[in-house]
C-alpha cells in the first residue's frame, strides 16, 4: 500500500512538473509571437489583445496550441486592435503634451502644477482603461465605443486588483529593461496572471448581465 502511494505521488508529481513545463514553453512561444507582430507598432494592439486571449485560453486554461490561437484571435479583432494602438498613440501625444507645458510654466506656478496634476490623471485613466480593455475585446463582439466603455466600467469596480497589477507591471517593464532576454517570457507571464484578476470581472458580469446568452457555457467560464 505504501509503495502505491510512493507510485501516485511520483505519476502526480511528475504530471506537475510536465504541466508547469507546458506552460512555461507556451508563455515563450507567445511571447516572442507578441514580440514579433509588435514590430510595425501600429499592430501593437491587436497583437496585445492575441496574447492575452491566448494566454487566457492555452495556458490558463489548456486548450487549444499557442500559436493558432493567438493568429485566429488577432484576425479576428485585427480592426479593433488597431483603434487601440491608435487610441493610445494620441492619448500618448496628449498626455506628452500636458506634461511639456506643466515643465514650462514650471511646477511652482500654480498652473504649471494643475496641469502636471492633470498629466497623471489622463495618464492613469488611460492605463486603467487599457488593462480592462484588451480582455473585453478579446471576449466581446462590441463596437470600439462600447467595448471602451465597458472597459471604464470594469476598471472603477475593480481598482483594489487593478492597482497591484499595475504595480506588477511596472516591476516587469523594470525587469525586461534589465535583462532584455526576459522580453521572450514575461509578456505571456503577465498576460496568464492578468487572468485570475480579468476573468473573474467578466465571468461575473456575464453570469449577472447576460444570461441565457451562450457565454455562460463557454471555456472561459470555467477560469
Amino acid at each position: 500500500a505504501i509503495s502505491c502511494r510512493c507510485i501516485q505521488y511520483m505519476f502526480w508529481e511528475n504530471n506537475r512538473f510536465m504541466d508547469w513545463l507546458t506552460k512555461f514553453s507556451h508563455m515563450i512561444v507567445l511571447s516572442a509571437l507578441w514580440v514579433i507582430c509588435s514590430l510595425p507598432v501600429i499592430t501593437i494592439g491587436p497583437a496585445t489583445i492575441a496574447l492575452y486571449y491566448a494566454a487566457a485560453k492555452t495556458i490558463r486554461c489548456g486548450i487549444g496550441y499557442p500559436t493558432a490561437e493567438f493568429f485566429r484571435c488577432m484576425k479576428e479583432n485585427f480592426r479593433q486592435g488597431v483603434l487601440v494602438s491608435i487610441g493610445n498613440l494620441f492619448a500618448f501625444l496628449f498626455c506628452y503634451g500636458i506634461y511639456q507645458f506643466a515643465m514650462s510654466l514650471g511646477l511652482t506656478n500654480s498652473f504649471g502644477k494643475l496641469y502636471y496634476i492633470l498629466f497623471w490623471l489622463v495618464g492613469a485613466a488611460v492605463i486603467f482603461t487599457d488593462y480592462y480593455l484588451i480582455s473585453v475585446i478579446s471576449r466581446f463582439q462590441l463596437s470600439f465605443r462600447s467595448a471602451v466603455q465597458m472597459a471604464v466600467y470594469f476598471s472603477v469596480r475593480n481598482l483594489k486588483t487593478e492597482i497591484p497589477m499595475l504595480f506588477t507591471l511596472v516591476g516587469a517593464i523594470v525587469v525586461i529593461y534589465i535583462f532584455s532576454p526576459s522580453l521572450f517570457f514575461l509578456p505571456a507571464a503577465y498576460a496568464f496572471l492578468m487572468t485570475f484578476s480579468t476573468e473573474k470581472a467578466l465571468g461575473g458580469y456575464i453570469r449577472e448581465h447576460m444570461k441565457n446568452s451562450g457565454l455562460e457555457t463557454m471555456w472561459f467560464m470555467e477560469l
